[in-house]
């Protein structure tokens, strides 16, 4: 969903609890705060990057709510790795917006508060909400069903075809390395006769044991 800055901001009113996660491998950290910036979260909660720890965060986020009264809640996070992708798929199941941020804003807005660059689980939280407060976060997606396998399909595909580029680069240079003949045989390097030579021959100390036997034939 591509939306306006304003259409953004639209989305945060002053009904609306907002909580920024800062995702880790094992354990996630997040801070609550409302529209205007003040945190209604008295310190930070953490919850492990697991289903128990997922519905330790919903208990706490609505508890939260009812104490402040809000009526909704926005969930804002960087989508760095692949450790959130867990975590917006059980916000989905539970009908909880999940936007992102960007990364490269936040280490930006880093300075902000403090004056100083370094991250920490006490600041990221707070930066990534105060982000999505302002409207600077981007809608995120999860597809399912059909939609759900052919990206998944296309990711793998993507990979083995890199993967087999870097391998086809790798066998080439060998090839120019040890065997720089070879190319005035055969144009391409993964031609079936040359490949079956290579199988036979890999080298060409191995072309003269067996070049005897190729004449007789």
């Amino acid at each position: 969903m591509n939306l306006t800055q304003n259409d953004r901001l639209k989305q945060v009113t002053s009904d609306t609890l907002i909580v920024g996660v800062d995702v880790g491998s094992q354990t996630h950290f997040c801070r609550a705060f409302d529209w205007r910036g003040f945190e209604l979260s008295r310190r930070v909660f953490k919850f492990s990057n697991t289903g128990m720890g997922f519905l330790t965060f919903l208990r706490w986020t609505e508890e939260l709510m009812n104490k402040t009264e809000m009526k909704k809640v926005i969930v804002g996070c960087e989508p760095t790795g692949c450790y959130w992708l867990t975590f917006q798929k059980f916000l989905q199941d539970h009908d909880i917006q999940l936007v992102t941020v960007n990364p490269f804003t936040v280490n930006r807005s880093m300075e902000l508060d403090d004056n100083s660059p370094e991250k920490s689980d006490l600041k990221d939280p707070k930066t990534i909400a105060l982000l999505v407060k302002d409207g600077r976060y981007s809608t995120s997606y999860l597809p399912s069903g059909v939609y759900a396998e052919i990206r998944e399909a296309s990711v793998c595909r993507d990979q083995i075809m890199k993967q087999h580029v870097r391998l086809s680069n790798q066998i080439q240079g060998w090839l120019q390395k040890f065997f720089p003949e070879y190319f005035e045989c055969y144009a391409d390097w993964d031609s079936t006769s040359g490949l079956m030579l290579l199988k036979e021959a890999p080298l060409p100390q191995d072309i003269l044991k067996i070049g005897a036997v190729f004449m007789i034939q």
